[in-house]
């Protein structure tokens, strides 16, 4: 019996040196720079890669030529980017160190079996855990430049999930609160009318990412009047003009006084005063070979604050004055001829 047992025992142990001798001359090495991104399988917690910084590797793999080529192929066309993925069991504190050689060979498992990772450069990843909490910020809307009726926010208070170390370290008091910008959405809606619309809710607070619950808001309010008009008198108009012409003729205007229909902002029309307004009337050169006795018509030319226009809606041209040119008197000469 004896006998019989160890021929079949030296049998099998002769196999398995000659399959694991054919093992290794069958398999190669591949040595490749490899990019790995970190993650989390959760919402509870953010992770960032913080070492190596640029998650760029050289990984030697070894394993059979066939599958070290697909691997390859693979690598090559985006079909395998590592991702590796921190649990919440493994974030014990805020860092997370791990053997690069474990890492990858956990992601290269299912997909190459024949293939194993024995070398890394640099040998370990460290991760920053970041974890999420959950705190209350109130909603507040930007209107831009349109006027509105103070704004009612349904809710006006939200839950938001949010990186703890921005939240205690970064977020100023400040810029504690969700931002609506309505501001587009406003630009040429009709004065007077009232708005009650839902909007949804910014998930990102000063490029931090965050998560909002609810992720829309109702808002209700009123556009007021942006613009108002009024009708202003200008006691004066100057006059502008060639100095060859100014200096040898009157310019007799029949009515100096000029009434102008100009629209603006409600606040600027409404401090609006007549001083704050040029009106001009514009000479030309062939102005002087105009008879002396008749009136011609002209229009003014107006120098007008910022933001404020003429209403044309209510004026169907500029105002125009009528005006004509009188020649000045010679001065005479106080020297005596001889």
């Amino acid at each position: 019996m004896n006998k019989t047992i160890k021929p079949v025992m030296m049998t099998v142990v002769l196999s398995c040196l000659i399959w694991m001798y054919a093992d290794q001359i069958n398999s190669e090495n591949l040595t490749e720079t490899v990019t790995l991104q970190v993650a989390s399988p959760t919402t509870s917690m953010n992770v960032e890669l913080q070492e190596p910084v640029s998650g760029q590797f050289q990984v030697t793999f070894t394993g059979p030529r066939e599958q070290l080529e697909r691997l390859k192929r693979d690598m090559g066309s985006g079909r395998f980017k590592p991702v590796y993925s921190i649990l919440p069991e493994e974030a014990n504190g805020d860092l997370v160190v791990k053997d690069c050689v474990d890492v990858f060979n956990s992601l290269i498992r299912n997909h190459y079996n024949a293939v194993s990772v024995i070398e890394t450069k640099p040998a370990q990843i460290k991760v920053f855990v970041d974890h999420m909490i959950m705190v209350k910020m109130p909603v507040q809307v930007y209107t831009g430049n349109t006027k509105t009726t103070p704004p009612v926010v349904i809710p006006d208070k939200v839950d938001v999930l949010i990186s703890k170390t921005f939240n205690e370290e970064q977020l100023s008091d400040g810029d504690r609160m969700i931002v609506v910008n309505i501001e587009n959405h406003l630009l040429n809606k009709p004065e007077d009318q009232a708005i009650d619309e839902e909007f949804p809710l910014p998930q990102v607070i000063l490029g931090s990412p965050i998560i909002t619950d609810p992720t829309r808001v109702r808002i209700k309010l009123g556009i007021q009047r942006q613009f108002n008009t009024r009708s202003i008198d200008i006691p004066r108009i100057q006059i502008l003009g060639p100095v060859d012409l100014l200096s040898k003729y009157y310019v007799d205007i029949r009515d100096p006084q000029v009434s102008v229909s100009l629209k603006g902002p409600v606040e600027l029309i409404k401090n609006l005063k007549p001083q704050d307004i040029k009106a001009y009337l514009e000479l030309e050169p062939e102005d002087m070979f105009r008879p002396y006795t008749t009136y011609f018509g002209r229009q003014v030319r107006f120098v007008l604050p910022e933001g404020i226009r003429l209403d044309m809606e209510k004026m169907s041209r500029p105002p125009e004055v009528d005006f004509k040119l009188s020649e000045q008197p010679t001065t005479p000469s106080l020297l005596t001829p001889r």
